[in-house]
């Protein structure tokens, strides 16, 4: 074997197992990797104390600061929360993830020679507030790092389902998954600049229940948001409904811990081992959409984290909302991706167009007129890519999610055949869109150039549509018009 030919094959291992340089954080001192010569990572990092035992149902509690010389291994992702999993058209890509009530973790690839002062994308993921993890491969920010070359990515664990989102007055500070999303930003604030980051250049961003997180993020911290921009992929407030108040006693019987004396029911289903938890919120495991939200417990109007859809309105009116600047989007068929569907026809049209519609592309219409008449710099895109290798059947068009592949550059690893020229193009113009956002949250997309959005002009961002990585900048009344007789 030559040479060359060894180093071409076992480089790449050995600088793997290479031990990257101890990091000294509030969480005690971090041992890294490198899973790429170029990029350093510190996975499964705690910014909390593990929520177990009496501190199952409880606000997030720091972390004891620590100064000590033991090092923590950060070789790898922590295991997710326990898992509601619902049945969509991807359900056979769907592998699982190791689960744990211990699981308050923050992942973190950096640049390898970050130097202090880099941007950061902090990156929340989806799931319906009932699932997800950012151990998950499709949320891995290596790639991203790779060719960004100086942004950090963050990605944040958080507690779902009935483990973050418990609906009892014996709970008296709800959204428990939403408060665990504070914390770790507040530790990466706290941090960030021992791994080469500003604290002063992060970005909040989100898909999906991620970014319906943001969203929530910028009207519930209008005085202190820490961050400098937000960046929301396919979600707003009502795209997930929130608890309606039936999840938690219908889990309360199936455990057999219902009782009058709402204290006495939180200490016995607070003693349930965490696995049997996870099954009263689904008996069958595995059901609709539909029927996850309703079982498995979602964000709850409390007026502090989040509020009702009529007050967001009112608050958008009035200007009660933390202006800062803001990259927003949907695909242009969100629905076909969980619909449900036949392997050949595929799904009801119609009723996917009327659901994108309605859940996705009306609500950012309403957050991007809002933002941009209240003078915050806004950009908006549509994402309109039906590129053959990244669908799964024939008939399936640009659906939920199918934009955050490009994004975190998991196109290849994602598709369904071999990946073409083109489709690489517009990842990598994706891809560098967000890095553009992430450097300069005020002017980077300008300089990159996207027209900032203004209801009524050229300003809507339509990408690859016709197979193509080609960008049109197209007004959005043609595609918005719909929204105005649906009252929205």
């Amino acid at each position: 074997m030559s040479l060359v030919t060894f180093l071409s094959l076992f480089l790449p291992v050995l600088v793997a197992c290479q031990q990257a340089p101890t990091v000294q954080t509030t969480s005690g001192l971090l041992q890294g990797s490198y899973p790429h010569k170029d990029v350093t990572a510190y996975l499964g990092i705690p910014y909390a104390q593990p929520p177990i035992g009496d501190l199952r149902f409880a606000p997030p509690q720091p972390l004891p600061a620590t100064n000590g010389s033991q090092v923590r291994d950060c070789y790898r992702s922590s295991p997710g929360c326990f898992q509601l999993d619902y049945i969509t058209a991807f359900a056979d890509r769907s592998t699982g993830i190791a689960e744990s009530e211990d699981m308050l973790s923050i992942n973190i690839w950096k640049p390898t020679n970050a130097n202090g002062s880099l941007p950061v994308m902090i990156f929340i993921h989806g799931g319906a507030f009932t699932s997800g993890a950012n151990g998950m491969t499709a949320y891995n920010g290596l790639e991203f790092v790779k060719r960004q070359k100086d942004i950090i990515f963050a990605s944040i664990n958080y507690r779902v389902n009935v483990f973050g989102f418990p609906n009892t007055p014996a709970v008296p500070e709800k959204n428990l998954g939403l408060l665990d999303q504070r914390l770790a930003v507040e530790w990466l604030r706290d941090n960030i600049k021992a791994f080469g980051g500003d604290p002063d250049r992060m970005v909040l961003s989100g898909h999906s229940a991620g970014s319906i997180s943001v969203a929530y993020w910028s009207f519930a911290y209008v005085e202190d948001p820490i961050v400098k921009g937000f960046i929301e992929t396919s979600g707003q407030p009502g795209l997930v409904a929130t608890d309606d108040g039936t999840s938690w006693p219908a889990i309360a019987n199936t455990t057999n811990c219902t009782n009058d004396n709402k204290e006495v029911e939180l200490e016995c289903i607070r003693k349930v081992p965490a696995r049997s938890l996870k099954r009263a919120m689904s008996p069958n495991n595995t059901p609709a959409v539909t029927d996850t939200v309703i079982s498995g417990g979602t964000p709850i109007v409390d007026n502090t984290t989040v509020f009702s859809l009529e007050e967001y309105a009112s608050r958008r009116a009035s200007g009660k909302f933390a202006k800062l600047p803001l990259l927003v989007s949907n695909t242009i068929s969100e629905a076909d991706g969980f619909l449900p569907f036949d392997p050949v026809s595929g799904v009801n049209t119609t009723l996917s167009d009327l659901l994108t519609l309605v859940m996705h592309h009306c609500p950012v219409a309403v957050a991007s007129n809002a933002t941009a008449y209240a003078g915050v710099p806004t950009w908006r895109y549509l994402y309109a890519g039906a590129f053959p290798e990244q669908l799964p059947y024939p008939w399936m068009r640009p659906f939920h999610g199918s934009d955050n592949q490009l994004i975190l550059g998991k196109v290849e690893e994602a598709a369904y055949e071999d990946v073409s020229a083109e489709m690489e193009k517009a990842e990598g113009y994706l891809i560098d869109a967000i890095g553009a956002f992430v450097r300069d949250p005020q002017s980077g997309l300008s300089k990159y150039g996207w027209p900032k959005y203004e209801a009524g002009s050229k300003t809507l961002v339509k990408l690859f549509g016709n197979e193509t990585a080609g960008v049109e900048f197209v007004d959005p009344a043609s595609y918005d018009a719909a929204c105005s007789s649906l009252g929205m």
